[in-house]
């Protein structure tokens, strides 16, 4: 395909295309670094997954903690005792 075809290609598109897809196709023609957004978004997920992760993994061993030494919990201004079980 010649460097003509392709110009008259582009202006059959051009043709077919509304004026609102005509605005979309030029502002997402117009995006810098689009796939730098992508990849920092995504980012951030993953920061926040591991943010997550790590309160759940302290939450839990706070609970552990508290079950074995018998104390109380506290949780959102709450303390919760614990009962200490006893082995026999």
């Amino acid at each position: 395909m010649n460097e003509d075809e392709s110009q008259s290609d582009e202006a059959q598109y051009e043709h077919w295309m509304g004026k609102f897809e005509a605005e979309c196709f030029q502002q997402l023609e117009s995006e810098d670094n689009m796939e730098e957004r992508l990849e920092s978004e995504r980012e951030l997920a993953v920061q926040q997954l591991w943010i997550t992760f790590q309160n759940s993994a302290t939450a839990i061993a706070q609970l552990y903690k508290g079950r074995i030494f018998g104390q109380a919990i506290h949780f959102n201004n709450l303390c919760i005792p614990v009962l200490q079980r006893s082995l026999k």
